[in-house]
């Protein structure tokens, strides 16, 4: 099925995937995975999503409650890294194309970050980030960078197995490179205060900063800190 679709769009391209403008169409149906051609693939694909996904700015509108905040990744990033066969996929957004970060990603690590720590009682974890049953009383939105100033680059990690007599098998995969401004965005739902927000903000910035967010945060990714 894949090769039929990839083998279709390549006809409507007269065989030229350059011509692909759109990275999550890149990524969802036409990555090719031959071993050989893999550093070519990724870079080609970073280089879709650097073009392509600094043509549109982002621009949402929030509730005037809505609390928002700007922080700054102090390392390279990866954000569903395992979304395609060889964990090599990132998440981009459909249609702005840029690099995003779900809300459900910051609620979890916020959540996570909280409960880890002891720093609520149950019943408060409860009602800011809700359970099974209830939503919480805060929104978490999708975080987006605050300009066009990110790349996408090519990274590499190496398994050495602890020894000298296994041949290392590098590892290639796209991520975002450190130094990109994001803007993170929270809103109030049922009975939701001003200072609930603010209490939910905090933790979530000192989540990023602790915990940081995505994938290989234990090899130093995706951690953030104060702009």
């Amino acid at each position: 099925m894949i090769e039929t679709v990839q083998q279709e769009l390549k006809d409507l391209l007269g065989g030229r995937f350059d011509k692909l403008e759109s990275p999550s169409l890149r990524l969802e149906k036409i990555m090719r995975y031959e071993k050989k051609a893999m550093m070519q693939e990724l870079e080609d694909i970073c280089r879709t999503i650097n073009s392509f996904g600094k043509k549109t700015q982002p621009k949402k509108s929030f509730s005037p409650r809505s609390l928002q905040f700007q922080m700054r990744s102090g390392a390279r990033m990866m954000i569903n890294q395992s979304g395609s066969i060889l964990n090599l996929s990132i998440l981009i957004h459909r249609h702005y194309g840029c690099p995003c970060i779900p809300g459900s990603a910051l609620k979890g690590v916020t959540r996570h970050y909280v409960t880890e720590n002891e720093l609520l009682p149950d019943t408060e974890v409860e009602r800011l980030f809700g359970e099974q049953d209830s939503a919480g009383i805060v929104a978490f939105h999708e975080a987006f960078p605050a300009n066009t100033l990110w790349k996408m680059v090519v990274d590499v990690l190496t398994n050495h197995h602890g020894c000298d007599t296994k041949n290392p098998l590098p590892i290639t995969f796209p991520a975002l490179e450190k130094g990109v401004v994001f803007s993170f965005s929270l809103s109030p739902l049922g009975a939701c205060s001003d200072e609930d927000l603010k209490t939910v903000a905090h933790f979530l910035k000192e989540a990023l900063k602790n915990y940081g967010v995505g994938a290989k945060t234990s090899a130093g990714y995706g951690y953030f800190r104060e702009v």
